[in-house]
């Protein structure tokens, strides 16, 4: 199943969705996903000052008709996705924030990170198992320890940011 979450409300009427299927709306559409997925599309408008957001939930007749439906939607979902961003300068941001925080290498590097701070933690219950001293060795691991903490604060909030 698909989920566009913007889709312009002025550009799409919704007695165009009853063309080719079916358009639910709350209960009934959380009822009739799990039956036949490869033919459903979840469409969600974007709110305007003329129009509220609404969700539709398309039933096609076969997933061929579903795929002809993508093919003529995504244009669309593109073009007011890039008004709304335009409108809204968070929006913009929230999207190129994701898509550098989505990028592999950022992946690997957290999860390197996560790695070495383990070790640290290790190294450092073997050089200083009785608790830390704030001189030579104990600063050292210190310092470490408030780098880590440090970089996984920012990166939940750019995970945040990202994703809220």
């Amino acid at each position: 199943m698909y989920y566009y979450g913007f889709v312009g409300a002025s550009n799409l009427d919704p007695a165009k969705l009853d063309l080719f299927g079916k358009s639910f709306k709350g209960r009934d559409a959380a009822s009739n996903q799990g039956k036949d997925a490869d033919r459903l599309i979840l469409l969600s408008t974007i709110s305007t000052k003329e129009i509220r957001s609404r969700t539709y939930l398309l039933r096609t007749d076969s997933p061929e008709l579903r795929e002809k439906w993508l093919a003529y939607l995504e244009p669309h979902i593109a073009r007011e996705r890039k008004r709304a961003m335009r409108a809204n300068c968070l929006l913009y941001y929230q999207d190129c924030s994701r898509k550098a925080f989505t990028n592999v290498w950022l992946r690997w590097f957290f999860a390197l990170a996560i790695l070495a701070s383990f070790v640290v933690d290790a190294l450092e219950m073997q050089y200083l198992p009785l608790g830390r001293s704030h001189d030579g060795l104990g600063n050292i691991f210190f310092w470490l320890e408030f780098s880590f903490t440090v970089l996984f604060a920012l990166e939940l909030v750019w995970n945040m940011f990202s994703y809220w």
